[in-house]
């Protein structure tokens, strides 16, 4: 039972900190006459971060080929650090939302080392599973 409320729960928290990055990254665009280096980053985050949310709801056929990195929790967190430190200019909203996206991050780089946290099912969708004490991996290539 546990595993579903934590399921629910990262489906939560990947819905709300993709919104409020993109949110953060699209107020960004403004930047453009002040700052052309800001403007230029919102750019990058904009799609990266609207992904996130987009994962939750449909998975593209041709992600996983191009951006693996949405399916693990370490790829994810390493994500969410970026989009973090991307999106931290500006007023205190922006800088909330980076401390947040910073925090879920690191706690999303913890969870793939953590065996009693399940990955969600697209993760076993699109490849193997990949996470410590997944004894079921099995490439299928064997050294002759």
């Amino acid at each position: 039972m546990s595993t579903v409320i934590t399921k629910k729960g990262i489906k939560f928290v990947n819905i709300a900190i993709g919104s409020l990055a993109t949110l953060a990254s699209l107020s960004q665009i403004t930047y453009v006459v002040s700052d052309f280096n800001i403007f230029a980053l919102s750019l990058f985050a904009i799609p990266l971060s609207a992904m996130i949310v987009m994962l939750e709801f449909r998975v593209p056929s041709q992600l996983f080929d191009f951006a693996s990195f949405y399916f693990s929790y370490l790829g994810r967190g390493l994500l969410q650090i970026f989009l973090g430190i991307i999106i931290c200019h500006g007023g205190a909203l922006k800088l909330m939302t980076a401390f947040l996206m910073v925090i879920s991050g690191i706690s999303f780089c913890l969870f793939q080392f953590l065996p009693m946290v399940e990955e969600p099912d697209y993760f076993k969708i699109a490849g193997n599973s990949l996470t410590v004490g997944d004894d079921e991996f099995d490439d299928g290539d064997d050294v002759i």
